[in-house]
Protein backbone atom coordinates (compact mmCIF):
# COMPACT_ATOMS: atom_id res chain seq x y z
CA UNK A 1 0.00 0.00 0.00
CA UNK A 2 1.22 3.25 -0.95
CA UNK A 3 1.02 6.13 2.01
CA UNK A 4 -0.50 9.42 1.18
CA UNK A 5 1.83 11.18 3.23
CA UNK A 6 5.74 10.87 4.22
CA UNK A 7 6.64 12.96 7.78
CA UNK A 8 10.09 12.52 8.88
CA UNK A 9 11.09 13.58 11.71
CA UNK A 10 14.32 14.56 11.84
CA UNK A 11 17.01 16.83 13.64
CA UNK A 12 18.44 20.39 12.55
CA UNK A 13 22.13 21.65 12.67
CA UNK A 14 22.08 25.76 11.98
CA UNK A 15 25.67 28.07 11.84
CA UNK A 16 23.68 29.67 14.60
CA UNK A 17 23.13 27.18 16.75
CA UNK A 18 19.32 28.61 17.54
CA UNK A 19 17.34 25.90 19.01
CA UNK A 20 14.15 25.37 16.78
CA UNK A 21 11.41 23.36 15.65
CA UNK A 22 10.87 23.89 12.10
CA UNK A 23 8.49 22.25 9.36
CA UNK A 24 9.75 22.62 5.70
CA UNK A 25 8.50 20.52 2.35
CA UNK A 26 11.57 19.52 0.34
CA UNK A 27 13.39 19.18 -3.13
CA UNK A 28 15.81 21.69 -4.79
CA UNK A 29 14.95 24.51 -6.87
CA UNK A 30 19.03 24.26 -8.17
CA UNK A 31 21.80 21.34 -7.82
CA UNK A 32 20.56 18.62 -5.56
CA UNK A 33 23.48 18.72 -3.29
CA UNK A 34 22.25 17.21 0.13
CA UNK A 35 19.56 14.63 -1.89
CA UNK A 36 16.96 14.76 -4.33
CA UNK A 37 16.94 15.63 -8.10
CA UNK A 38 18.38 18.73 -9.14
CA UNK A 39 15.39 21.33 -10.15
CA UNK A 40 13.12 19.33 -8.71
CA UNK A 41 10.43 19.79 -5.64
CA UNK A 42 8.82 16.74 -3.93
CA UNK A 43 4.73 17.29 -3.61
CA UNK A 44 4.22 19.13 -0.50
CA UNK A 45 1.17 18.45 2.41
CA UNK A 46 0.16 22.18 2.68
CA UNK A 47 -2.64 21.97 5.06
CA UNK A 48 -0.84 19.15 6.96
CA UNK A 49 2.23 21.58 7.29
CA UNK A 50 0.69 24.26 8.41
CA UNK A 51 -1.59 22.14 10.78
CA UNK A 52 1.89 20.66 12.11
CA UNK A 53 3.24 24.32 12.80
CA UNK A 54 0.62 25.31 14.41
CA UNK A 55 0.46 22.15 16.49
CA UNK A 56 4.05 23.46 17.03
CA UNK A 57 3.24 26.75 18.12
CA UNK A 58 0.32 25.19 20.88
CA UNK A 59 2.44 22.67 22.23
CA UNK A 60 5.59 24.08 22.19
CA UNK A 61 4.66 27.47 24.03
CA UNK A 62 6.75 26.62 27.07
CA UNK A 63 9.76 25.49 25.54
CA UNK A 64 12.94 28.36 24.63
CA UNK A 65 12.73 27.04 21.25
CA UNK A 66 11.75 29.29 18.11
CA UNK A 67 9.29 27.55 16.15
CA UNK A 68 9.01 28.10 12.25
CA UNK A 69 8.66 27.41 8.77
CA UNK A 70 11.68 27.20 6.92
CA UNK A 71 12.37 27.37 3.19
CA UNK A 72 11.64 24.36 0.82
CA UNK A 73 15.44 22.40 0.50
CA UNK A 74 17.05 18.95 0.01
CA UNK A 75 15.91 15.92 -0.55
CA UNK A 76 14.89 12.84 -0.79
CA UNK A 77 13.00 13.06 -4.36
CA UNK A 78 10.08 10.84 -3.39
CA UNK A 79 6.64 10.97 -5.41
CA UNK A 80 4.34 10.90 -2.48
CA UNK A 81 3.63 14.19 -0.55
CA UNK A 82 6.07 14.35 2.07
CA UNK A 83 7.30 17.23 4.54
CA UNK A 84 10.15 17.31 7.41
CA UNK A 85 9.49 18.17 11.05
CA UNK A 86 12.94 19.17 12.95
CA UNK A 87 14.24 19.56 16.16
CA UNK A 88 17.45 21.99 15.93
CA UNK A 89 20.34 23.32 16.61
CA UNK A 90 22.48 20.97 18.13
CA UNK A 91 23.20 17.65 19.68
CA UNK A 92 22.20 19.02 22.86
CA UNK A 93 18.90 19.65 21.84
CA UNK A 94 18.42 16.51 19.99
CA UNK A 95 18.44 14.71 23.02
CA UNK A 96 16.22 16.85 24.97
CA UNK A 97 12.70 14.89 25.47
CA UNK A 98 10.21 17.76 25.81
CA UNK A 99 10.84 18.56 22.19
CA UNK A 100 10.60 15.31 20.80
CA UNK A 101 7.07 14.71 22.99
CA UNK A 102 6.28 17.62 21.37
CA UNK A 103 6.95 16.56 17.63
CA UNK A 104 5.63 13.42 18.41
CA UNK A 105 2.19 14.59 19.54
CA UNK A 106 1.50 16.71 16.77
CA UNK A 107 2.90 14.33 14.34
CA UNK A 108 0.02 12.23 15.77
CA UNK A 109 -2.41 15.16 15.44
CA UNK A 110 -1.56 15.57 11.75
CA UNK A 111 -2.34 11.87 10.99
CA UNK A 112 -5.19 11.51 13.12
CA UNK A 113 -6.62 14.60 12.50
CA UNK A 114 -9.13 16.63 10.98
CA UNK A 115 -7.04 18.67 8.92
CA UNK A 116 -8.09 21.87 8.23
CA UNK A 117 -9.51 23.11 4.32
CA UNK A 118 -7.87 26.33 4.38
CA UNK A 119 -6.89 28.05 1.06
CA UNK A 120 -3.07 27.23 -0.07
CA UNK A 121 -0.31 29.06 -1.25
CA UNK A 122 3.25 29.20 -1.99
CA UNK A 123 5.49 31.73 -0.51
CA UNK A 124 8.26 33.92 -1.92
CA UNK A 125 10.73 35.66 -0.31
CA UNK A 126 12.20 35.79 3.09
CA UNK A 127 15.31 34.17 4.47
CA UNK A 128 15.91 30.50 5.37
CA UNK A 129 13.38 30.77 8.15
CA UNK A 130 10.88 32.59 6.09
CA UNK A 131 9.75 34.48 9.11
CA UNK A 132 6.94 36.37 7.61
CA UNK A 133 5.36 33.47 5.73
CA UNK A 134 5.67 31.52 9.29
CA UNK A 135 3.69 34.68 10.84
CA UNK A 136 0.84 34.60 7.95
CA UNK A 137 0.57 30.25 8.63
CA UNK A 138 0.31 30.93 12.04
CA UNK A 139 -2.07 34.10 12.25
CA UNK A 140 -4.04 33.71 9.34
CA UNK A 141 -6.02 30.78 7.71
CA UNK A 142 -3.78 29.88 4.87
CA UNK A 143 -1.66 27.07 4.46
CA UNK A 144 2.00 27.06 2.86
CA UNK A 145 3.37 24.56 0.82
CA UNK A 146 6.55 25.33 -1.63
CA UNK A 147 9.02 28.59 -0.48
CA UNK A 148 11.18 30.47 -1.91
CA UNK A 149 13.78 32.03 -0.01
CA UNK A 150 14.72 35.58 -1.41
CA UNK A 151 18.89 33.60 -1.87
CA UNK A 152 17.22 31.58 -4.34
CA UNK A 153 17.45 34.51 -6.83
CA UNK A 154 20.76 34.20 -6.98
CA UNK A 155 20.92 31.11 -8.54
CA UNK A 156 19.08 31.94 -11.53
CA UNK A 157 15.06 31.77 -11.00
CA UNK A 158 12.89 32.24 -13.45
CA UNK A 159 9.20 32.25 -13.64
CA UNK A 160 9.00 28.45 -14.10
CA UNK A 161 10.20 28.58 -10.96
CA UNK A 162 7.04 29.58 -10.05
CA UNK A 163 5.29 27.05 -12.28
CA UNK A 164 7.22 24.57 -10.71
CA UNK A 165 6.72 25.30 -6.82
CA UNK A 166 2.62 25.87 -8.00
CA UNK A 167 2.86 22.26 -9.35
CA UNK A 168 4.46 20.55 -6.62
CA UNK A 169 2.00 22.29 -4.27
CA UNK A 170 -1.57 20.43 -4.61
CA UNK A 171 -4.70 22.81 -4.18
CA UNK A 172 -2.40 25.65 -4.35
CA UNK A 173 -4.16 28.88 -6.06
CA UNK A 174 -2.57 32.03 -3.90
CA UNK A 175 0.98 33.02 -3.82
CA UNK A 176 2.38 35.42 -1.24
CA UNK A 177 5.25 37.95 -1.57
CA UNK A 178 7.48 38.65 1.56
CA UNK A 179 8.11 42.13 0.91
CA UNK A 180 11.49 42.70 0.85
Amino acid sequence: VRPSLVIFASRHKSASNTRTLTVHPIGNYGKAEMGGRDGTLVPAAPREMTMALKGLAKRGAGLKYQISLEATHHGPYLKTPTFYIEIGSDEEAWRETEPARVIAEVIFEVLTGPVPENPVAVGVGGGHYVPRITDVAREKKIAFGHMLPSYAFDDGWTPETLKLMLDATPGAKLVYFHRK
